[in-house]
């Protein structure tokens, strides 16, 4: 019926709201408010650079690499971090609309349109004075960086209630490390172990994706599913209450 619906968009925007809420807290609180703070400062002192031939707002396969690379992430994670560090809601169609989240990052992640209007030129169309491709890197920068620690943070404190897989399960990089690594690899300039030089300013990520946080323990048929160890493990841990059982 209308009304069962109406109530049941009703309880998924809630949730989605304070999911949104309490996703601003983690980002404001003072630990993570101040590393990603030292981390701006790095970035605006040239300590993390991308390298000047990587225009990734202009080449198509730069910018194909980096969306697939930040697609990596499960799509209500994603979501949720993208709406935390860029301050603005993604009106979705649905829960996993890949093709909404993936405009967002090419319009909102690749370009800013404060520092276009800050650098344009004062006669020609489309045309920009110095220094605008070097803040648009930091800007992009900044960005990456926070989203990567604020995902982090959030899959660690478990905000989602259900606690979903931080990384699609048939994504090939399962760590928040690597996220990172990949990025450095492809874009950073001058950049040896960037976990070394993120760690000097308490910036470090966790999480580590494994086999068990991926498997299906649902329980669809009684006679056949319980028949896994795995199932059982998980059973006795919640019957116990204990942790680590299946670790």
């Amino acid at each position: 019926t209308r009304e069962t619906l109406s109530l049941r968009a009703y309880s998924v925007q809630k949730e989605m709201n304070t999911l949104r809420r309490n996703a601003c807290l983690l980002m404001q609180s003072p630990d993570v408010a101040n590393i990603l703070e030292k981390l701006e400062v790095e970035v605006e002192k040239h300590r993390f650079e991308i390298r000047k031939d990587k225009a990734i707002n202009k080449d198509v396969g730069l910018k194909k690499n980096f969306l697939m690379l930040i697609l990596n992430y499960n799509p209500l994670w994603l979501r949720i971090g993208l709406e935390t560090v860029f301050g603005r809601i993604i009106q979705m169609h649905e829960a996993a609309d890949i093709v909404t989240l993936s405009k967002f990052v090419i319009r909102d992640f690749l370009t800013n349109l404060d520092i276009l209007s800050q650098f344009a030129h004062s006669t020609v169309p489309h045309h920009y004075v110095e220094g605008y491709e070097i803040k648009l890197k930091q800007f992009m920068l900044k960005k990456f960086f926070n989203l990567v620690y604020c995902l982090d943070q959030a899959k660690k404190t478990r905000l989602i209630k259900h606690n979903p897989c931080l990384f699609c399960k048939d994504s090939p990089i399962k760590m928040s490390k690597n996220i990172i690594t990949t990025f450095s690899s492809e874009y950073l300039s001058g950049e040896g172990d960037v976990m070394k030089h993120l760690g000097y300013l308490g910036y470090k990520v966790s999480h580590e994706q494994t086999y068990f946080d991926e498997f299906d323990y649902a329980v669809t048929n009684i006679a056949t599913d319980l028949r896994c160890g795995v199932r059982l493990s998980r059973l006795m841990e919640i019957l116990t209450k204990e942790q680590g059982l299946i670790n």
